[in-house]
């Protein structure tokens, strides 16, 4: 009779961690991880582990999996203001997952920073007719409380009430200046360093 003859290799080597994990706080509260691939060429998933603002981290059950050869992943919407701690892991195709213990952190952010404040020119006189076309404005840069002031969209333009759009035209400066024609409006709007633009601008 014909006999199949089977062999199998049994796997107990634990594969390499994944490399370079940072996690980055973005817009609306979500939480977003990055990382390097595990050099093991039998690296099948990543597991994710969190300490969901607790004391430590549970590693009884993944929060998420992603599939080799995947290298970030995104949050739900978490509670605002609070830091979350992760750790991803490497499993190969055999089912063996290392068990670094390497952490990174970020704060859940869904709170828009504030407007600019104490805006003013410094080269002209509000309301006034002038023949320097060069005008420059000065401003106290915007607070944000949760992961940092950013920088800002701005617009120079002949309406009094403009929202600028949500492109940063510029960082954490406090001037500007531009040549204008007429009379010119200038408005900023801030972002903060999640990706959370206010709802409102200052104008001058």
């Amino acid at each position: 009779s014909n006999a199949a003859i089977v062999s199998a290799r049994a796997d107990a080597v634990k594969p390499d961690p994944p490399a370079n994990l940072l996690a980055r706080s973005r817009a609306n509260g979500y939480i977003q991880l990055e990382w390097t691939l595990s050099l093991s060429k039998d690296a099948a998933a990543y597991n994710i582990y969190w300490d969901n603002a607790q004391l430590n981290i549970d590693y009884s059950r993944p929060l998420a999996r992603i599939n080799d050869p995947g290298v970030s992943w995104m949050s739900d919407k978490l509670r605002d203001g609070v830091v979350y701690r992760f750790v991803v892991r490497c499993q190969d195709q055999a089912g063996n997952e290392e068990e670094n213990a390497n952490f990174v952190s970020a704060r859940a952010d869904a709170t828009p920073p504030e407007k600019a404040t104490g805006l003013r020119s410094v080269t002209h006189n509000t309301g006034q007719w002038s023949n320097q076309p060069q005008v420059t404005v000065k401003w106290t840069p915007a607070v944000d409380s949760g992961t940092g002031l950013a920088g800002y969209s701005i617009i120079w333009d002949s309406f009094a009430q403009t929202l600028p759009d949500e492109s940063m035209d510029m960082g954490d400066e406090t001037t500007a200046t531009a040549t204008v024609s007429g009379s010119e409006y200038f408005h900023i709007r801030s972002l903060d360093e999640a990706g959370n633009w206010a709802s409102e601008a200052a104008h001058i």
